[in-house]
């Protein structure tokens, strides 16, 4: 599984297929949802993104560059 291969600093893992999508996320429907893949070849975030629109969440961004990009980047910031 991707997120098992390395994932951003206190990002949780919610497979684009679940089925308690909104079970699983209820408690962040009003914080900003940052959704990224394993790289930028990968179009799960964007997909979920909608999905998660007609879940009635407002707040989200979708970061492109993935995993890959991140660590590609070096960034090293605590995202609290």
């Amino acid at each position: 599984q991707d997120y098992d291969l390395g994932h951003i600093p206190d990002a949780i893992n919610i497979p684009f297929n679940s089925t308690h999508l909104e079970a699983t996320l209820g408690a962040y429907k009003s914080s900003l949802l940052v959704l990224y893949c394993q790289s930028s070849q990968c179009d799960y975030s964007e997909k979920l993104y909608y999905k998660l629109t007609h879940l009635g969440f407002e707040k989200m961004v979708i970061y492109k560059g993935g995993y890959k990009g991140w660590t590609h980047a070096g960034v090293s910031f605590d995202l609290k």
